[in-house]
């Protein structure tokens, strides 16, 4: 999916500029013409009230994006093999979501159950696209999406992208972060490209009802499977006739299991979830993303068989939990039929098969002799009730056509029944074989449908041509510039080199601390706080006093991090409050690294970036050398003064 940082740099435009004709001739590269219509289309609505030279600089653009493109055709890189397999995979993937393809098939259940092997943790940005949106809308917001894909895939931060750009209402809580999950937890189109990622790898737009996201895989880890645990809850804000708070409450609780006495004796005594008290605290067993609460889920995940949790909060209250037992993913004969049933009901299939191939039929006309289940029924037995059903060789050399499409495809009742003895695992058991047969020839009828009119989508549907167009484009012009440019930056040793020491005031560190970030909320005892992580590197200890606050350690972090206080002050060997932060923060610097000039090995990747710019600049001029570019100046003008 690499073809998916494509160098399109532009907005779609939705501009009101009926009065412009759009098929004037805007410039030509050699002979070939370019139209004010071309332009239009990837022109950023932004600067739709701006001036001539932001204009120019738009242009600009597209021009060189157009050499690109040329000379990728020149260079026949369409032709190549590793091109052709990559782009014939996307345009699969993409015209089976183009045609909302939703069958359950074993091959999908397999795809689950070894995504059920694999918690992944990723973080998202989501451009969102409303129901209501306008092709051209949708196609601006997706241009949008793609150019803050290529500014992550350069190393712009993620979180920083996140929190400028993303429509995620949670964003501001979890700077994009989503945690764990696993399958089914995710949208199918999300999951399928979290799955298909490497870790810190990015991905290109990806479309689902709710718009685009970027996505960014973060990390990867072995299922644990189901766990189960039992757990003690004192509710928030509550007091008992003592007057204990529910925080004195549950350390309480915390010191009589750590003296020796039983968790399930206590949770039935103190436990104020009732649903579990009785049952000694024990909660049903869970997955990663199945609870609703990333730290009760994280913490009970982390703990060791029989270990128990010092006392946590949520928003549910105060919690302390014990971990009792793991059960690994099920075998996939086991698991198999719960996954079948979970997928029939999951955003897996949005559609029903016959809604789909309603759909299609509105496309293509179709003949069809239903006479053929009558065939097929007489010659099936018991043993397609075991799965073991043989056509005979008669059977399936008969050549009477029962199935047309358009006219111009034909299936025999030989295929069918080629069909119903390779596929008889799918259909569901019934005492009368006609009606399997006829469950087999829905299926075969709508898989049929479904690959006649998935070949002939450029045909049907121009705006699925151009956007294959579009993609088949911007993948030449990836392995072009990846071809003249990013390998060569990467490889020349010397010229980065050369680079760095042309450019070396540009490359310095921001001024670092490392030491101890502890936020803390809901802390009373500010000062008693400070002399604790004064007096301390444990993180255990800080915690075992105040239970409450949260610890980050800080290891050479940018003192502008946004997380650091704004007027934090920077002297090593310190410790101070910020109690006007919010929350209250306390900062232990135990060393400073002031701003200083970077080694070319510690500058290599921004240096790489920054000689990248400089070859492409370069390219871009040469190419402008090599081909006849000619601007239209006259229709320019006439552009600037309609924008």
């Amino acid at each position: 999916m690499r073809f998916l940082l494509v160098l399109v740099l532009f907005y779609s435009s939705c501009l009101n500029a009926q009065s412009i004709d759009k098929s004037s001739i805007l410039f030509k590269i050699d002979e070939a013409s370019y139209t004010i219509g071309d332009f239009l289309n990837v022109y950023d609505q932004q600067i739709s009230n701006a001036n001539d030279q932001k204009l120019k600089h738009q242009l600009e653009l597209f021009v060189n994006y157009r050499l690109k493109v040329k000379e990728a055709k020149n260079q026949k890189i369409d032709t190549l093999s590793d091109f052709q397999k990559e782009f014939k995979r996307y345009r699969n993937q993409i015209a089976d979501n183009y045609i909302a393809k939703g069958k359950v098939t074993n091959e999908l259940v397999k795809e689950v159950y070894e995504r059920l092997k694999t918690d992944v943790k990723a973080s998202h940005i989501l451009i969102k696209v409303p129901d209501t949106a306008s092709a051209e809308r949708k196609h601006q917001l997706y241009q949008k999406a793609k150019e803050v894909a290529g500014k992550a895939k350069r190393g712009a931060d993620f979180e920083s992208l996140a929190l400028q750009y993303s429509e995620d209402p949670s964003v501001k809580r979890n700077k994009g972060d989503l945690g764990w999950f696993t399958a089914f937890q995710m949208l199918y189109p999300f999951e399928t490209v979290v799955y298909s990622l490497k870790n810190g790898e990015i991905s290109a737009p990806v479309e689902t009802k709710y718009g685009y996201h970027i996505i960014k895989k973060t990390d990867q880890r072995k299922s644990q499977g189901e766990i189960t645990v039992a757990h003690i809850l004192i509710k928030r804000n509550q007091k008992d006739t003592t007057g204990t708070s529910a925080k004195q409450k549950i350390d309480e609780i915390y010191n009589r299991i750590q003296k020796g006495e039983k968790f399930s004796k206590i949770a039935k005594q103190e436990s104020q979830d009732k649903k579990t008290a009785n049952k000694g605290g024990q909660l049903n067993p869970f997955s990663v993303g199945d609870v609703n609460s990333d730290s009760f889920e994280n913490i009970a995940f982390s703990l060791e068989i029989d270990e128990v949790s010092q006392p946590f909060k949520t928003r549910f209250g105060w919690h302390i939990i014990k971990k009792i037992d793991i059960e690994p993913v099920a075998s996939f004969e086991k698991k198999k039929p719960e996954l079948v049933k979970r997928i029939k009901t999951s955003n897996r299939v949005k559609q029903l098969n016959d809604k789909i191939q309603e759909k299609i039929l509105r496309y293509h006309d179709m003949d069809l002799d239903s006479t053929v289940v009558k065939t097929i029924s007489q010659a099936v037995d018991s043993t397609i009730q075991r799965y073991k059903w043989k056509a005979t060789d008669d059977l399936k050399s008969m050549t009477k056509t029962f199935l047309t499409i358009d006219d111009s495809v034909n299936y025999t009742t030989g295929d069918f029944a080629k069909y119903v003895e390779k596929q008889q695992r799918t259909l569901t058991k019934k005492s009368k074989y006609s009606l399997m047969v006829e469950e087999a020839l829905g299926k075969f009828v709508y898989a049929k449908l479904v690959k006649h009119h998935k070949n002939q989508l450029e045909d049907l549907a121009p705006e699925f041509k151009a956007k294959m167009k579009k993609y088949q484009e911007g993948l030449m012009v990836f392995e072009l510039m990846e071809r003249e440019v990013w390998n060569r930056a990467k490889k020349d040793s010397i010229g980065l080199k050369k680079h760095f020491e042309q450019h070396k005031k540009k490359y310095h560190s921001k001024p670092q601390v490392s030491g101890l970030l502890v936020n803390a909320k809901g802390v009373d005892q500010l000062k008693k706080l400070k002399q604790k992580v004064a007096s301390t590197d444990s993180l255990r200890l800080i915690k075992k006093a105040f239970p409450s606050v949260q610890l980050t350690r800080l290891d050479k972090h940018p003192i502008d991090d946004s997380r650091l206080p704004e007027n934090l002050t920077v002297k090593k060997d310190q410790t101070r409050i910020y109690s006007k932060a919010n929350p209250p923060k306390i900062v232990k610097i135990i060393e400073f690294y002031p701003e200083r000039q970077l080694k070319f090995e510690e500058a290599k990747g921004k240096v790489i970036a920054d000689y990248q710019d400089q070859l492409q600049a370069q390219y871009i001029k040469q190419l402008h050398q090599q081909y006849e570019v000619e601007i239209k100046n006259a229709v320019l003008e006439e552009l600037k003064s309609q924008l």
